[in-house]
């Protein structure tokens, strides 16, 4: 019997219950295209936020995402690199 703060001898505390963060999935399996599509997500709700609400901020980032350069260097590959 274990009094109520005693540890068992066979766990050990040197080795945490996850050997890293991929043995977790949150959500969505971890690709290289899939984190920039969700960065890139990340950055679109941000604009919806309290700083959306700055003129000067939101037409700037609205004149880069608009941009054709940055459409074809984001958009472009990840239009192109899917593969079936």
């Amino acid at each position: 019997m274990l009094e109520e703060n005693a540890v068992p001898e066979d766990v050990s505390l040197d080795r945490p219950a996850f050997s890293a963060r991929a043995d977790v999935y949150l959500g969505y399996v971890p690709m290289p295209s899939l984190d920039r599509l969700m960065g890139l997500r990340d950055i679109l709700v941000a604009l919806k936020g309290p700083l959306a609400s700055e003129p000067g901020l939101r037409e700037n980032l609205q004149r880069r995402v608009m941009d054709e350069e940055f459409h074809n260097r984001v958009l472009g590959r990840l239009c192109c690199s899917v593969s079936v």
